[in-house]
C-alpha cells in the first residue's frame, strides 16, 4: 500500500471515529436535556422530586430509603418546596394554556390539595362566574412559611374579553383559602 492509500485509510478511520464520537455525544446530550428528569432537592435534603420528559411523570423519592413517594402524569411542572420539606407544591401546565396547582403532603404520603377554580370561588362571591369553561390559570408563586402559600389565579369572567384575576393565601393544613385579593 502506498503512503497515499494509507493516508486515505487513516483519514477514513479518523472521520468514522469522529462521527461515532459525535453521534454518541449528541445522543447523550439528547438524553440528558430532552428525555431525562428535571430534579429538585428538598430544603432538608430528605426528598428529591423529578420530572421525566419522556414519560411525563413526576416522582418524589425519599433519599434515605429510596422509596418513591408520589408519581403523577403531567406536563411541564414547576416545583416549590415548603421550608420544612413537608409539602411539595407543583404547578402543572396543560396544552390549552391552563395551569393547575397541587400540594403533596409528604408526611401523610398523599396529595393534600388540588387547587381548582371552584375551590377558590367557594366563599368569595366576586370570583364567581357562570362561565362553565374549565380554563383557569392557578399557580403557586411562593411559600410564606411551612403552612401557607400564595396562589395567583386568572380565568374568564362572564363578560367576554375580561378576566377575573388575583391572588389568595392558602392554608395547607386546613385546606382552605384564608385571604383573597381579586381584581376584575
Amino acid at each position: 500500500m502506498t503512503d497515499k492509500a494509507h493516508g486515505k485509510k487513516r483519514g477514513l478511520l479518523i472521520g468514522t471515529g469522529l462521527t461515532v464520537v459525535g453521534l454518541v455525544a449528541a445522543s447523550c446530550l439528547f438524553y440528558r436535556f430532552v428525555i431525562t428528569a428535571d430534579k429538585t432537592l428538598s430544603p432538608s435534603k430528605d426528598y428529591q422530586a423529578s420530572f421525566n420528559r419522556l414519560s411525563n411523570t413526576i416522582t418524589v423519592e425519599q433519599l434515605s430509603t429510596g422509596a418513591k413517594r408520589h408519581t403523577a402524569e403531567c406536563y411541564d411542572p414547576d416545583f416549590f418546596w415548603s421550608p420544612d420539606s413537608r409539602y411539595l407544591a407543583v404547578n402543572i401546565s396543560y396544552a390549552n394554556g391552563a395551569r393547575r396547582a397541587e400540594i403533596k403532603d409528604l408526611v401523610h404520603n398523599n396529595t393534600s390539595s388540588t387547587l381548582t377554580k371552584s375551590g377558590i370561588q367557594d366563599g368569595f362571591e366576586d370570583t364567581r362566574t357562570h362561565n362553565q369553561d374549565d380554563y383557569a390559570c392557578i399557580e403557586i408563586t411562593k411559600w410564606l412559611d411551612n403552612r401557607y402559600v400564595i396562589i395567583e389565579f386568572s380565568w374568564p369572567s362572564d363578560t367576554p374579553g375580561e378576566n377575573i384575576a388575583g391572588w389568595c393565601v392558602y392554608d395547607c393544613t386546613s385546606r382552605t383559602v384564608t385571604e383573597l385579593a381579586a381584581a376584575k
